[in-house]
């Protein structure tokens, strides 16, 4: 079955759950192409899972970033 299934990777499409890649929180589900990373996910019975980042944690790392860049301003650059 598993070689059917490569051999129609470009025919079918796949649901794959989007989840954020820091805490993990579910974020909805994407229609795309099959791989066949997807397809043996499938039938092992596993998840097919993306990745993203949901806006509370986007915010947490932005706000990161920021107070990391305001306090290298205050280093004498070499």
């Amino acid at each position: 079955m598993l070689i059917e299934s490569l051999f129609n990777l470009k025919e079918r499409e796949m649901i794959y759950q989007i989840r954020c890649s820091y805490c993990g929180c579910y974020m909805g589900e994407k229609e795309a192409p099959a791989n066949a990373f997807a397809i043996k996910m499938e039938l092992l019975g596993l998840p097919i899972e993306t990745h993203s980042i949901c806006g509370q944690c986007r915010r947490f790392i932005l706000e990161d970033i920021r107070s990391i860049s305001i306090k290298g301003d205050d280093h004498e650059q070499r």
